[in-house]
């Protein structure tokens, strides 16, 4: 035995001595594994595929693939689910867990099964409530692979055959040193431990592990997380809006309260962030659109929140070498290069947002650098096509059809599909950079960026752009066609200023075509009417991503009038009523209590239908906002919305709007005045009043 083991067993057996173990068998349990002895496991079961060597003192691990076919390796779904395959276990009639992971390697959509080392039976380690205390192991291991959590789990014989409970227990990726890891049993827990085991997930690719000790003792109890406030009555604003309710806009941000991960780090992410959903279909996982999306939207009534939020992306992105945030917390190219990603522009819009509200000027430097390496990926020739300038995306960076539609072709292959949504989502990513890159004075990479919006813009136009039809189409390198079908992304192109004046027009005049998006009777689908091709969940669903990018569009085209009564029809499906899609009938579908709808509505209630804006770097706030028809003659109000000053400071704001050009708005602000300018408009109609800040200012358009 080596001496830093043999100090090792010392403290050891020492600290043993005065743990509080009981044993229902008797002494005779063990507790403890060394794995000194040459290929001897010491009773511990190892899956062939991990190796399970015992040499030099410790347990070896293996996480290679099991697929050894380069051009399957390189493969979108290989890229996102390794061996996991998911598609392929649902086409051959699996059926998946619609209630989050599997913990006993069952399928499950949100997140792979863990491959798992399992200990001997017959432990027979009671688990005794003792204030203070919590039955826990300890693992001094060796982890040159890119997982950043072990599955823990434990059972006693009186549960069912293959059901275990089971804990997350972290550890630090690709790290060439000796860790002392913890994983704690279950505080809520009782009864009598008969095995463990340890689990790494099934969709790890790469690397190695080494175990040098397994204990079980009783040690100083897990600290108790710390849970930010979100939703509580002292931080959500109050608001009086005919049609909505003060509870179903609280509502929103419980939605948001109910996705907290306060369980930390969690998949490499340091911070306490919100899941995709309240319920536990896609499991604890950080995801960079859900994740930032609801950052943003908690970003109202807690910023110090979203800024831990926005350093938890700078963290986890740095476990990648080529600049990337993961999509997939954990897919199989995690702490290595790869292709494959989800729709980026989301995440730069709520990163941007975030450094804006922000006073802390490092952490707008960091978060900058966070955005410029991710586009930079997006920018670089393993995404960019060099012969038409545009960007190549594959299923979930774009707005298209699920893998089991006869219409995927293109999204399967690596560097085949040209989509609209990603190519805007990136275009608007690079103009985001560059306004955050000028005002941190960082002016050659603010003209830099600039440069490359207004490339991706031109090459939107010439190799997008559908003059026949009046549309934006995606297209297919490969197959070196245009896929002629109609989504909600060909109006993606009224972000910016992309599509010239003339053929917004023509856009519009599809948009607000009843026949082909349902205008005025639904938010828009994310796939035309018109469309030949099946009606169902997948073709007919309604989606907060799809429509606020043409929210946006329209307000940035000048289009105020038709920005409201979008926005105001997507508020009115989504009050009170938090689902991930909606169907043409406004029926709530797939996961339940879901985060970004939440995010959609407290975004489309403060900073579209009220038009918030707070800007810390210019110290302005900006009331411009965008009422229905059907509000006019109507008195509307938001009060105490939280403004993230350094002092102790609130927004209330009254409007009443009698036509598109007249409207009477008071603004009153209580405690620290921003340092800038109050500015009050009333879009579409040419007037605005700008004043330096004061707590109290009433502007009548006649």
């Amino acid at each position: 035995m080596n001496n830093k083991k043999l100090s090792a067993n010392c403290v050891g057996a020492f600290v043993l001595g005065l743990l509080i173990i009981h044993s229902a068998s008797g002494a005779g349990a063990k507790q403890n594994w060394e794995f000194d002895a040459n290929n001897d496991r010491e009773g511990w079961s190892v899956p062939e595929r991990m190796t399970g060597a015992v040499m030099g003192g410790s347990l070896w691990l293996t996480l290679n693939p099991k697929e050894r076919d380069p051009e399957k390796l390189t493969s979108v779904n290989y890229q996102i689910y390794g061996d996991y395959n998911v598609f392929k276990r649902l086409s051959a009639g699996e059926k998946a867990n619609l209630t989050g992971p599997s913990n006993t390697g069952g399928l499950s959509i949100a997140g792979p099964s863990s491959v798992d080392i399992v200990s001997p039976r017959d432990l027979a380690i009671e688990a005794l409530a003792q204030s203070g205390r919590q039955l826990q192991v300890k693992v001094r291991l060796l982890n040159l692979s890119p997982t950043t959590n072990l599955d823990f789990k434990w059972r006693s014989k009186e549960m069912a055959k293959d059901s275990w409970s089971s804990k997350r227990c972290n550890l630090k990726p690709d790290l060439k040193q000796w860790q002392e890891i913890t994983c704690f049993f279950d505080r809520q827990w009782s009864g009598t431990v008969d095995q463990v085991a340890l689990g790494v997930s099934e969709n790890v690719i790469r690397g190695d592990l080494w175990i040098d000790s397994i204990r079980i003792e009783t040690g100083p109890a897990e600290p108790g997380p710390v849970r930010p406030d979100v939703a509580s009555s002292r931080i959500v604003p109050r608001v009086s809006i005919p049609g909505l309710s003060q509870a179903g806009f609280a509502d929103a941000f419980k939605v948001l309260d109910e996705g907290l991960v306060v369980d930390v780090p969690a998949y490499g992410f340091p911070f306490p962030f919100m899941k995709a959903a309240g319920d536990k279909k896609y499991g604890d996982y950080w995801w960079h659109v859900d994740t930032a999306l609801n950052a943003a939207g908690a970003a109202w009534v807690n910023q110090a929140f979203a800024e831990n939020v926005m350093r938890g992306f700078h963290e986890v992105q740095s476990l990648n070498p080529d600049g990337r945030l993961s999509g997939y917390p954990w897919e199989a190219v995690s702490g290595q290069v790869g292709d494959v990603n989800q729709e980026p522009m989301y995440f730069f819009e709520s990163a941007y947002a975030i450094a804006h509200h922000s006073q802390d000027a490092a952490l707008r430097a960091e978060i900058y650098e966070t955005m410029r390496k991710f586009l930079d990926w997006y920018l670089s020739p393993i995404k960019r096509d060099t012969g038409t300038g545009l960007v190549t995306g594959t299923w979930e960076e774009a707005v298209g059809f699920p893998p089991s539609s006869k219409d995927f072709d293109g999204f399967s292959y690596i560097q085949s599909r040209v989509p609209v949504s990603l190519n805007v989502g990136v275009a608007v990513a690079a103009s985001l950079t560059a306004d955050l890159a000028a005002d941190l004075g960082k002016n050659d990479e603010a003209d830099r960026y600039r440069r490359e919006f207004n490339e991706l813009k031109a090459a939107i136009n010439t190799a997008l752009w559908d003059e026949n039809d009046g549309v934006y189409y995606d297209y297919d390198l490969k197959a070196k066609q245009t896929l002629r079908y109609r989504t909600a992304a060909t109006f993606y192109p009224l972000r910016l200023g992309i599509a010239p004046e003339s053929r917004q027009q023509r856009l519009i005049r599809r948009l607000t075509d009843p026949a082909e998006f349902n205008w005025g009777k639904t938010p828009i689908p994310n796939i035309a009417m018109t469309e030949d091709m099946p009606r169902g969940k997948s073709s007919d669903m309604i989606w907060v991503l799809t429509n606020m990018p043409i929210i946006k569009g329209l307000e940035e085209s000048g289009r105020h009038d038709l920005a409201a009564e979008l926005n105001w029809s997507m508020v009115k499906l989504l009050h009170g009523n938090y689902w991930e899609i909606y169907s043409l009938s406004s029926e709530g579908q797939a996961a339940q209590r879901y985060g970004f709808s939440a995010w959609g509505y407290i975004s489309g209630v403060i900073e579209h239908l009220f038009g918030l804006n707070y800007d810390a770097i210019q110290g302005q706030v900006r009331v411009a906002p965008h009422v229905p028809k059907a509000l006019y003659g109507k008195g509307l109000a938001l009060n105490d919305l939280i403004l993230p000053t350094e002092g102790d400071s609130k927004l209330s704001v009254r409007i009443k709007q009698s036509s598109p050009t007249a409207a009477e708005i008071t603004v009153n602000i209580a405690g620290k005045l921003p340092d800038g300018n109050l500015q009050v408009a009333l879009p579409g109609s040419g007037k605005a009043t700008t004043v330096p800040a004061k707590h109290s200012l009433t502007v009548v358009f006649p």
